[in-house]
């Protein structure tokens, strides 16, 4: 019988798949040809962290788990409702006038995937429209709607997707999740939290 560090990226997307389907452990454990410890270990993994893949291969294709836990985020969502957001620029030291033009901006957010693991974020308004392409944990160079210059690495945790901007010795992070239908974006910068809510277009 496989243990959980002989299995196969494919074998664990099959166990994280079959068990929302109720299939039983013995059963799942004797279609991937594992032990039922490890059938249960991985579901685990999975239910905890929103991923069963090592976090130091983060290299070529997008793994199989991370592909289906980024895939709910995929399509063009519209911004329906911003609180706290002025607050929260203004800890991210953005001048008033700037400020004053996003608040009165309601920008689409677009995100789409690659067959390489690509993933293409996008954020759209009559004010500005910015676009990063970036691998999960893969730190990448961003220029922010308020032209911050941040060094970013987007992750996904418990089922969030998590981008962390660092830039002049501070860090902000954006957590997104998908709840009830609606694209929740949790924006923080030290004491200073943001919320922003989205509906999905297409």
């Amino acid at each position: 019988m496989g243990t959980r560090k002989d299995l196969s990226e494919f074998d664990k997307g099959q166990i994280v798949m079959a068990r929302p389907l109720d299939q039983s452990i013995s059963k799942t454990a004797a279609l991937v040809g594992c032990s039922r410890s490890a059938v249960v270990s991985i579901y685990q993994k999975w239910s905890k962290e929103g991923t069963v893949v090592n976090r130091r291969q983060g290299h070529g294709r997008l793994r199989l788990i991370d592909a289906r836990m980024v895939d709910k985020f995929v399509g063009t969502w519209k911004m329906v409702s911003s609180d706290n957001f002025d607050e929260y620029m203004k800890a991210l030291g953005v001048g008033f006038a700037t400020r004053q033009v996003g608040n009165r901006t309601k920008p689409n957010f677009t995100l789409c995937v690659d067959d390489h693991g690509l993933i293409c974020m996008k954020s759209q308004s009559t004010f500005k429209t910015t676009e990063a392409k970036f691998k999960l944990n893969e730190a990448f160079e961003e220029t922010t709607a308020d032209d911050r210059k941040t060094s970013t690495v987007v992750s996904l945790e418990n089922g969030k997707l998590v981008q962390k901007q660092t830039w002049d010795g501070k860090e902000t992070t954006l957590e997104r999740e998908v709840t009830d239908g609606k694209l929740i974006a949790t924006c923080k910068m030290g004491d200073v939290v943001a919320v922003r809510t989205y509906v999905k277009e297409a």
